[in-house]
């Protein structure tokens, strides 16, 4: 009765309640109530019965004619074995609970860029992709918060709002003293004092040798290629001008069209006071320096700044391929072309377009600065069932060229208006998909807006980051491509690029009209592995 009570009094106040701690609970007032019943065994047998004082003789048993005795000595030997056994289960428990968590595998530590030569097989199932990109959202919600309103998430409206807050407050305990600690490595770094990690116990080595970098610092080239590593922890640390200036749009278009509560004004607020110098000063978008954030910022913006805020739920959109694509033309096209260079218009249908379209708008998942545009990943939730849907059905229409490659990577990219977008580089992967969403309304000129793929690949042997390097290379780009035939590919909204990944491609020039709705957006499927 006491172990049911203490079970049903864990669950009525745990909210969330651990399996491991639940049974750690249960298996301590397990072993209390045994031990409990051995003493009260072992204390009724010696009230009732008296051994014998006589030494036994060797190999002789001690027996005794009560049958009190008999069934008190059975009682006591069992509740002894009991006990042993919890006792191996407690160690168990203890052990399991008190070692620290294992981190979550995000879907790049199983898919995406991987050493194991069999980390993305699970994308060749629609159930498999489906696990990975919930993987990659569980961790990004345990990382970056609950969103406002989410798959499995209720409606909620400003009454509510102290309470999510609340949550975002202890999701983000620590942080502002490790921004203050990063600040004062990037001090002592430009005023030429020695930076001994020692000194920072809230960062570690690698953190540290990185703030030293940007803080002007000159560090060995080792300790500078280690220190990158650090740079995917920190990176919501740091803020840019087109970042914030993303931001607070997307805030304003989710409570303008009711998405979110007018009590979400008070961050788009918060966002104008951060960056309200910075906007009102000359804005290049393509010298979008990244800055480590004030910690003054951090608290204005600092509990929404790169979380997950919102998640859209999707309607559902039946076929998500258009049913007038043609996949044999696709085909005719790859298999004629050398470098296995296809355009086709209206990949789409129109209700998947429209579901594609609306997620790049609403969800909050734009967590990766990059100069001039923002990116979002399938490990970090990009990741939706028209996505699943459309992987599944390219493998069908392609059996060829897609059928049995495993999804390597998934992106999207949102542009600055007057940013130039990507540079000249080649993707790790052997198949390379691109489709834009944005309406052509969008775009000030139709015969630009979308990518130049150049006709070359590169020499055997070639390395990949050092093609994709625009500084410290051994060969000039500009200069490989120069004799390259090269094709110029006009943007239009639900047109799909495909070519082999090996081909040198960088966004071509644009201009887009202003406005959050108009900022061009394109999603990437990389298929297979270089080596295939």
């Amino acid at each position: 009765q006491a172990h049911s009570r203490a079970q049903e009094s864990f669950l009525r106040h745990t909210h969330c309640p651990r399996p491991s701690l639940y049974h750690l609970v249960m298996v301590v007032s397990r072993l209390t109530l045994i031990v409990f019943a051995a003493l009260l065994l072992s204390t009724s047998g010696a009230k009732k019965t008296k051994i014998s004082k006589g030494a036994a003789k060797p190999n002789e048993t001690v027996t005794s004619n009560s049958s009190a005795e008999r069934d008190r000595v059975a009682g006591l030997s069992e509740a002894v074995a009991a006990l042993a056994a919890v006792g191996q289960e407690l160690n168990a428990l203890q052990a399991a609970t008190t070692a620290p968590p294992a981190a979550p595998a995000g879907p790049f530590e199983v898919c995406g860029l991987a050493d194991s030569p069999h980390a993305c097989a699970r994308t060749l199932t629609a159930e498999g992709l489906r696990a990975v990109l919930q993987q990659g959202l569980d961790a990004t919600v345990a990382k970056r918060g609950r969103p406002w309103l989410g798959p499995g998430t209720p409606a909620w409206d400003c009454g509510h709002f102290g309470a999510w807050v609340s949550e975002r407050r202890q999701l983000a305990n620590g942080t502002l003293d490790r921004l203050h600690a990063l600040h004062a490595v990037v001090q002592a770094a430009s005023s030429g004092e020695a930076c001994d990690p020692e000194r920072f116990p809230l960062l570690d080595a690698e953190e540290v040798a990185l703030m030293v970098h940007l803080g002007g610092s000159s560090i060995g080239a080792e300790a500078q290629r280690q220190s990158l590593s650090a740079l995917p922890r920190l990176q919501d640390l740091f803020v840019s001008v087109s970042k914030l200036a993303h931001d607070m749009e997307q805030l304003s278009y989710l409570v303008l069209k009711g998405k979110l509560p007018h009590c979400f004004w008070r961050f788009v607020k918060a966002y104008i006071s951060v960056i309200d110098t910075p906007l009102n000063a000359p804005f290049d978008a393509n010298t979008d320096d990244w800055a480590l954030l004030q910690p003054s910022d951090w608290e204005h913006i600092g509990l929404v700044y790169s979380t997950l805020i919102y998640f859209p739920a999707l309607p559902a959109v039946g076929r998500v391929v258009n049913d007038n694509f043609d996949f044999s033309l696709v085909r005719q096209q790859y298999h004629s072309s050398s470098h296995g260079l296809v355009v086709m218009d209206g990949l789409l249908s129109p209700k998947a377009l429209d579901a594609l379209l609306q997620f790049t708008l609403e969800a909050t998942v734009w967590f990766e600065l990059k100069t001039g545009y923002i990116g979002a990943y399938m490990s970090q939730g990009f990741a939706n069932d028209v996505l699943v849907q459309l992987v599944q059905e390219l493998r069908i229409g392609l059996p060829d060229l897609i059928g049995d490659l495993e999804l390597m990577h998934m992106w999207a990219f949102k542009y600055n208006q007057g940013s130039k977008g990507i540079k000249l580089h080649v993707d790790d992967a052997l198949l390379n998909l691109n489709f834009w969403v944005v309406p052509d309304t969008a775009n000030k000129n139709s015969s630009s807006g979308g990518m130049i793929v150049y006709l070359k690949e590169p020499p055997t042997g070639f390395d990949l980051r050092t093609y994709n390097s625009q500084r410290e290379t051994n060969v000039d780009l500009d200069a490989f491509v120069a004799s390259a035939p090269s094709i110029v590919i006009p943007y239009r909204q639900n047109r799909v690029v495909m070519f082999k990944s090996s081909l040198l491609h960088a966004t071509d020039e644009r201009d887009f009209s202003p406005g959050y709705e108009n900022r061009r957006v394109s999603i990437t499927l990389l298929f297979g592995k270089r080596s295939q």
